[in-house]
């Protein structure tokens, strides 16, 4: 089943009237209808090409999560007894299912509107899921959990997202073009998900987050998704050394099901550690869902000050508008340690907004959290403090592997408007990023 560019491209074409006998909007509509084009002008074969390599060749029934234009699905439909899409643009699915209907193929290829968060399929109903570009803007421990749900056993995940060398390589981009406005959105974007993948559900900074493989392979692993392959299968090439433009990995599904109170125990008594920490380790690989399923469903053993001190820190990672009642015990059970009491405190503070509060707090902190001068260096950047550049030029000395070193620094420099101290930045991020001296978030 071969389709030319053009024939893809006219099968695209909205029908005259759409807008209004649909309920679309003219101006997403007319975005999907380019960003369509961009795509199919490729032809199917790129993608045929693309599935065979990451082991997607042939299957039974496959998922499309964010299908978008259907190039994957279309693309699919040579290997797949019946292909699915889903995306939360009604304006995508209108055009993903004219297509289908142009060209004669919805028999077996149809496109639907909903969320990857509470996917509306059975469960284990597909032995292939695949997903371009979207799960950088979903809740991934959530939707990771749907994904686990609706593949059958035996079953595997495609993924491809961008990565975190992506917002840097535009950021240095735009530096170069004197867009110094883009650069600073690119690298707040960055420093936003950095500051969410500390455990906050806070959206003060952005709503985007900054992860890599191993988180991935984390959600992955709490659902008994185990990863097999990073196939590499990307659009563009690596950015930096160790900090690729865009990475994709492939999870495959266990022979036989296990509950995620099963999966837990069996990773906690293989590891030895004790409950707390255990749980807290959980809190940063982006799991809170799960960890709070554990506290409160008792299943680890844990002390009442214990259960106090996690219900807070999940309460913090899963609500924008936390509890203050669950907060307040959560402090009170920490008073105990003030390292830990201060950390939770700027966490708790930053939640609400107020970062002087929190900056200070942070800065109780950072001898026993690493996060905590991150953190303290974000609030200042947040409200364009000086400050921030002395933070983060001593950062490059004590955390120099890690982005959100390098990205607070360039966007300290930034907020400056010190052209000459801007180039310096460049050049220091540039070589620092070269080296491969840079490896994780």
């Amino acid at each position: 089943m071969d389709f030319g560019a053009e024939a893809l491209i006219e099968a695209y074409r909205p029908e005259p009237g759409a807008c209004a006998s649909h309920g679309l909007s003219q101006e997403r509509l007319a975005f999907c209808v380019e960003y369509g084009g961009r795509f199919f002008s490729r032809g199917l074969a790129h993608y045929r090409q693309a599935m065979s390599a990451i082991g997607f060749g042939s299957g039974e029934r496959l998922l499309d999560i964010g299908c978008g234009t259907a190039h994957w699905m279309l693309a699919a439909l040579e290997g797949y007894r019946s292909v699915t899409g889903l995306d939360s643009k009604k304006e995508a699915v209108y055009l993903a299912n004219r297509a289908a209907d142009t060209l004669g193929v919805s028999d077996r290829m149809r496109a639907v509107v909903g969320s990857a968060h509470g996917l509306p399929f059975p469960d284990g109903h597909f032995d292939r899921v695949i997903s371009h570009g979207v799960f950088h803007f979903l809740d991934p421990e959530l939707a990771m959990s749907e994904v686990a749900r609706v593949l059958r056993p035996g079953g595997a995940f495609y993924c491809g997202v961008p990565g975190p060398g992506s917002r840097i390589v535009l950021s240095l981009a735009a530096i170069a073009a004197e867009d110094l406005d883009s650069a600073e959105a690119q690298l707040r974007k960055f420093l936003g998900g950095a500051v969410r993948r500390t455990g906050l559900a806070t959206r003060v900074f952005s709503d985007m987050r900054s992860l890599q493989v191993q988180d991935y392979a984390s959600f992955g692993a709490a659902n008994g998704l185990m990863l097999t392959a990073t196939p590499g299968v990307q659009d563009v090439e690596e950015a930096f050394p160790n900090l690729p433009w865009s990475f994709d990995f492939v999870l495959k599904a266990p022979a036989k099901a296990a509950t995620r109170r099963e999966i837990l125990q069996a990773r906690f008594h293989g590891i030895g550690e004790e409950p707390e920490a255990f749980l807290r380790r959980l809190l940063r690989a982006c799991l809170p869902r799960l960890a709070c399923e554990a506290v409160v469903g008792d299943w680890l053993t844990l002390e009442a000050a214990g259960r106090a001190r996690l219900l807070g820190l999940c309460e913090l990672a899963m609500n924008e508008e936390p509890d203050g009642r669950v907060l307040d015990e959560a402090a009170a059970a920490m008073a105990g340690d003030a390292a830990d009491h201060a950390y939770f405190q700027g966490l708790r503070a930053l939640a609400a907004g107020q970062l002087g509060e929190a900056l200070a707090n942070f800065r109780r902190a950072a001898k026993s959290h690493e996060d905590a001068l991150p953190l303290a260096g974000s609030c200042l950047l947040r409200r364009r403090d000086s400050r921030a550049l002395d933070v983060f030029r001593g950062l490059l000395g004590r955390q120099p592997d890690r982005v959100w070193s390098v990205a607070g620094f360039l966007l300290a420099a930034l907020n400056t408007g010190d052209r000459r101290l801007i180039r310096k930045a460049v050049r220091m991020t540039t070589e620092r990023l070269e080296s491969g001296i840079v490896t994780r978030c």
